[in-house]
């Protein structure tokens, strides 16, 4: 992942929901963590670093957003390529943690697979297919997840931070 200034990321909508078998969970395991090809589900990825102040900033914002959403199973799941320890130690302090599941991708694939290229950057998956991606300091997140919800029923298209939607609303 690149780092937080500079480039934003490539959208990644539309595109198929990438394995999470490559990932080391920090904060729940893979039997535990979302499953983002279910067809129940709508899963955030949230693609962050301990180093990179934005995604620090926004960590409140996310718990408090995956709080609200929980109920209408939308998980989320935390996503970085720093080393597990280093992760861990993150997630001991009192203030500033994730209160949702975490995992390491040390080898990049998913982070790849979504065409992340600056954090945080989130995806929100339903139905095995990425169906939004932005950069989370910007804010939108909340809303992007509500009208992933409301499109569950009748698929109008994918959306992304930089188009609309597909059909021209």
């Amino acid at each position: 992942m690149g780092t937080s200034s500079g480039a934003s990321s490539v959208s990644s909508a539309g595109k198929d929901t990438p394995s999470l078998d490559s990932l080391d969970y920090v904060i729940g395991s893979s039997k535990s963590s979302p499953k983002p090809t279910e067809t129940t589900n709508v899963v955030v990825f949230v693609f962050w670093a301990t180093w990179c102040r934005e995604s620090r900033s926004v960590i409140s914002e996310l718990n408090n957003i995956s709080a609200k959403y929980k109920k209408r199973n939308v998980e989320f799941l935390g996503i970085t390529a720093e080393a597990k320890t280093t992760v861990e130690a993150f997630q001991r302090r009192k203030i500033g943690r994730m209160n949702f599941p975490c995992a390491v991708d040390s080898s990049g694939k998913v982070a790849r697979a979504c065409c992340i290229q600056k954090t945080p950057t989130a995806c929100i998956c339903d139905g095995g297919k990425v169906m939004w991606s932005g950069d989370v300091s910007k804010g939108g997140l909340d809303k992007a997840i509500a009208v992933v919800l409301h499109e569950r029923g009748g698929r109008r298209g994918v959306r992304d931070d930089t188009t609309k939607n597909t059909k021209g609303d």
